[in-house]
């Protein structure tokens, strides 16, 4: 591993990734039917950016771009609060509260109901990578809700669209950010099959995912594994148990 590659945090997760961890550049386009779990993954993804080094993580600067409207910082820290507590057994409560505040002071964080909203955020965050404040890691959760919220068949919401598009592929080929974007699925059958997409009819845009995965929760497991096309017969899966606070911590 290098200086700039990083672990996810999960290692269900890891084990999907090349050499087991996020490197700069990579776009992780993650799969699933709502109540699938992929907001959660999103948000232990986030923790371990944002966490202090001394504690495991990255310590880097991170921005979430919430399309939905359904973000909640408390769940954040939550699950902060449980990856502090796992690694500081006894630790004092004023400095779980200065590890907090210095997990959200790296935390970027915009609602973007529209196209133009969700434009201007990315526009927010290439004008701080160009200006010197470059973010590690860009979450956008969920990256297909935008359409039907503004009309998305319109054609001037889909020049919008395709705009934002092209800012999320310069992040990644210009400025390196990984990025990390959950998706709406759904499932023909059952979810024995891959999801299919709500797509956004962006094709430059998905042929720079360089991981593309899937959620399923069944009976408080939640499962990630690789989403590839036809039936994921033969694909291995690494089942997660939703432990107390949100942090996924493996059991098999």
């Amino acid at each position: 591993r290098n200086a700039t590659s990083h672990s996810s945090g999960i290692t269900a997760l890891d084990c999907l990734l090349t050499d087991g961890v996020l490197r700069p550049g990579d776009v992780v386009s993650m799969l699933g039917s709502p109540a699938s779990g992929k907001s959660l993954v999103a948000l232990n993804v986030t923790a371990q950016f944002l966490l202090p080094k001394a504690l495991g993580g990255c310590e880097a600067r991170v921005c979430w771009i919430d399309c939905d409207g359904k973000f909640d910082i408390l769940r954040l820290v939550e699950v902060l609060c449980a990856r502090w507590n796992r690694c500081n057994h006894g630790g004092r409560p004023a400095d779980l509260e200065a590890c907090v505040a210095g997990c959200l002071g790296r935390l970027l964080c915009y609602q973007a109901l529209t196209s133009a909203a969700w434009l201007r955020a990315l526009m927010s965050v290439h004008a701080g990578a160009d200006g010197g404040a470059p973010i590690r890691l860009l979450v956008v959760d969920p990256v297909g809700s935008m359409g039907p919220a503004d009309s998305a068949y319109q054609d001037s919401t889909m020049t919008l669209v395709h705009s934002a598009f092209s800012l999320m592929s310069r992040l990644k080929l210009v400025h390196k950010v990984i990025i990390f974007a959950t998706k709406n699925a759904w499932y023909t059958d059952d979810e024995s099959s891959n999801p299919q997409e709500y797509s956004m009819g962006d094709a430059s845009w998905e042929a720079a995912v360089t991981h593309r995965l899937r959620t399923s929760c069944s009976d408080g497991i939640l499962s990630i594994q690789k989403a590839t096309r036809g039936r994921s017969h033969g694909v291995q899966a690494y089942p997660t148990a939703i432990a107390k606070g949100g942090v996924l911590v493996e059991v098999g």
